[in-house]
């Protein structure tokens, strides 16, 4: 099978897999969110219906009782008869004429009397309960009013107390008083024709606390408030406490012994109390449950065909297994490794053992060689050269052929001196080959060698051997190159930067790359931060830790600062005209940025070119910019606000950074070094926990948002969460991917779950 046969096969293969898969999910997809959508649509009218009855019949109640009282009060004041002898006679009889516990009257002086049963008592304000003084004292002032359930000492039982004012020539004479029982809303709230009996009605006040409870309630144990377990986890009570004194309608659920409730609060007009309704999801819609069930039989028989599906896969790439992994790694010309594949087995012998050397490897002028001896001669002879290194090398030893005469050598030695007596060796035999030494043409091998030093990376490695590679062509003379990592040495690797960095920005070689930003309460994307990946057209990637050091030191960051900000622009236009909700960007700017003389112009500029409001990006500065004048710093921090840029502090935790600066920036978010993390997990760590959780109060006091960077491990997490931060980015949410695939992989999907 041929390479365009296998990729033909694996096509029919993805296509069909992929057909299936996405019919399920779609189907799925569709089927949940109707079902769900009617359910919770149906479910809230009914509680909203449901409740509204019940808050009628209770505020009717209330009012009912206060017309009873006016009447009263109005023949008390109009007839002055609270000034008669007789008048605890009339009270004892309007107390009779009533289904009230007791009726009570106090004049101005804080006399008064009170009738229970047909009897009558005098009293002093002064020896009433707080609760029936505090009634009196409103009705004084003019008004009625109603208090929260108490124990009358008077009926022994848990009442409420109802007071209206008495006038005598439109002038308050003195307070007519009744109490009744709690019972009377009891009757009310315990019925069970809520929901068919599947739901029930509390009343309760604004702080939460249980007034009066159904007979039937769904949790067994006896909580005082509704903002303890298992009504609301801690996070959320602190959220519907302040909701409760706003007196607005609030809906929220909660789950207990496995089963899921929904909750309607609706507030009343009286004592801003709330009726509160809850009822089982699940038994309050049983016929949609049961739909529901019928979708899950559906789902599993689409899953079974699902996997069914998937074993013949398996079996389809089993069988091409073996075809698949040499085109996957192998060349397909000379039969050794691909630098796909040496990448990988490199690496991963380079974390075994530290100590190793890269060679990269080409012939001088093979184009020439190609044009002059022909293609098939010239394949003979790279064929020729895998050969030779192929026998040359040792066991844990690796090479490749990247492409043309571009081969590469992993190799365990790092003497000097052995690494050259053996390739002087292989070249020495490849120049030999025969069909091209024949005809005195005289072949050049060149090779550039890096040798691993402490705390070098793979790629490192590779970038060194390359460019020791090109100081051999430059050279001429010397056809072995190593790169020692001296000071010239790296300045021939800036110059090898800065020559194509221009370039580079002409032909879009800086791509934008987005990591994820999540909010540590809800688990929600709150955000990404743009990053920067040079990506050049043959596909190498220039790695930001080689280019960014040197472009804040040429001055050539301030370009790529505009040039990554547009492009932080294009990628939001290009989510809102797709109809996507955007999540804000951050991205990095330099301090040759940030002073630039047109820098507000130019950002404004793009924004308006885009038309992009500026409270979709966040602007990453280092605390470093603002060493030298916190003022000024300040004063260009507000120019950016202005124009509706958050600003971030980035990196915080590193180097000099320091709590007054901090703390005297006008700032509105703080990014929290990986290094704290590290720290933490050391042995030190508890110290490191108390400096983040200080850092972080002072940002909450100071109304600055936190985030932690660095979050690899859900032990990081838990200890971000811990400490109060407000976000977190990291490996655990996502590494840096490329635009278009962030907006599928992360974007599209959190809107989705949404």
């Amino acid at each position: 099978m041929n390479e365009s046969n296998m990729k033909q096969s694996l096509k029919r293969v993805v296509i069909f897999f992929s057909c299936i898969n996405f019919f399920f999910i779609g189907a799925a997809y569709l089927l949940i969110q109707l079902f769900t959508t009617a359910f919770d649509e149906t479910t809230q009218e009914r509680m909203r219906e449901e409740v509204n009855n019940y808050k009628k019949r209770i505020e009717k109640q209330i009012d009912r009782n206060f017309q009873m009282m006016d009447t009263v009060a109005s023949i008390i004041g109009f007839s002055e008869l609270y000034m008669t002898d007789s008048f605890h006679i009339a009270l004892e009889k309007a107390d009779l004429e009533n289904d009230f516990l007791l009726f009570g009257f106090f004049d101005m002086e804080g006399n008064g009397f009170i009738s229970r049963e047909k009897t009558s008592y005098t009293i002093s304000l002064n020896g009433a309960q707080p609760e029936t003084k505090e009634m009196i004292n409103r009705s004084y002032q003019g008004r009625k009013s109603v208090s929260n359930a108490f124990w009358g000492k008077f009926s022994h039982e848990m009442v409420l107390m109802f007071s209206v004012p008495v006038y005598h020539d439109e002038k308050v004479v003195g307070a007519l008083i009744a109490s009744d029982d709690v019972d009377v809303f009891s009757d009310t709230i315990g019925e069970k024709q809520i929901f068919s009996g599947n739901g029930t009605v509390h009343l309760i006040d604004s702080n939460g606390n249980f007034i009066i409870r159904a007979d039937e309630s769904v949790v067994k144990e006896e909580k005082r408030s509704i903002l303890e377990e298992p009504y609301l986890p801690k996070e959320q009570a602190k959220e519907i406490r302040a909701s409760l004194k706003k007196s607005k309608t609030i809906e929220f659920g909660f789950e207990y012994k496995n089963e899921k409730h929904n909750v309607l609060l609706e507030p009343l007009k009286v004592n801003e109390w709330y009726l509160m309704c809850i009822n089982s999801s699940e038994n309050a819609n049983q016929n949609i449950y049961r739909i529901v069930k019928v979708i899950e039989i559906f789902m599993t028989v689409i899953m079974v065909l699902f996997f069914i599906t998937l074993f013949y896969v398996i079996e389809i790439i089993q069988k091409n297994n073996r075809q698949l992994k040499k085109y996957a790694y192998f060349d397909e010309l000379t039969g050794i490794y691909n630098r796909r594949r040496f990448d990988e087995l490199a690496e991963e012998a380079m974390k075994r053992q530290k100590k190793c050397a890269i060679i990269a490897m080409n012939i001088r002028q093979f184009k020439f060689i190609n044009e002059m001896f022909g293609k098939k001669r010239a394949d003979r002879l790279l064929i020729y050269i895998a050969q030779i290194l192929s026998k040359s090398i040792h066991e844990g030893e690796y090479i490749c052929r990247e492409s043309a005469d571009a081969f590469y050598l992993f190799l365990m030695n790092t003497d000097r001196r052995q690494l050259e007596n053996r390739l002087k060796m292989m070249i020495s035999e490849m120049v030999h080959v025969e069909g091209i030494n024949s005809t005195h043409y005289h072949m050049r091998i060149r090779c550039g060698i890096a040798v691993s030093t402490s705390g070098t990376d793979f790629q490192s490695i590779m970038t060194h051997a390359m460019f020791a590679l090109e100081k051999s062509k430059e050279n001429g003379q010397e056809d072995i190159w190593f790169f020692d990592g001296e000071l010239h040495k790296q300045k021939q690797m800036d110059n090898y930067i800065e020559r194509y960095s221009y370039k580079a920005l002409e032909n879009s070689e800086f791509k934008l790359f987005l990591q994820p930003k999540v909010n540590l309460k809800d688990h929600t994307l709150s955000g990404a931060e743009a990053l920067t990946r040079w990506i050049q057209e043959d596909g190498k990637m220039v790695y930001p830790n080689s280019f960014i050091r040197l472009f804040e030191k040429n001055g050539f960051c301030a370009e790529l600062d505009l040039y990554m900000f547009e492009k932080v622009c294009i990628q939001l236009r290009m989510w809102i005209d797709a109809g996507y909700e955007p999540v804000p960007i951050s991205i990095n700017q330099s301090k040759i940025t940030f002073y630039r003389e047109n820098y507000m112009q130019e950002l404004r500029s793009i924004l308006d070119r885009y038309k992009i409001s500026a409270s979709l990006i966040i602007l990453e500065i280092l605390e470093g910019l603002a060493i030298d004048n916190i003022a000024e710093m300040n004063k260009r921090l507000r120019e950016l606000k202005k124009i509706g840029f958050q600003i971030s502090m980035d990196d915080f935790g590193t180097g000099y950074s320091s709590l007054n600066t901090f703390a005297k920036l006008e700032i509105d978010e703080v990014k929290l070094d990986r290094g704290f993390l590290m720290e933490a997990a050391g042995p030190d760590g508890q110290k490191t926990q108390l400096i983040m959780e200080g850092v972080v109060k002072l940002a909450e006091k100071l109304s600055i948002s936190t985030v932690i960077e660095g979050i690899e491990t859900e032990d990081d997490e838990q200890l971000a969460i811990q400490i109060g931060c407000s976000q977190g980015q990291g490996y655990f949410y996502g590494c840096p991917v490329e635009a278009d695939v962030f907006t599928k992989e992360i974007l599209i999907k959190y809107l989705t779950e949404k």
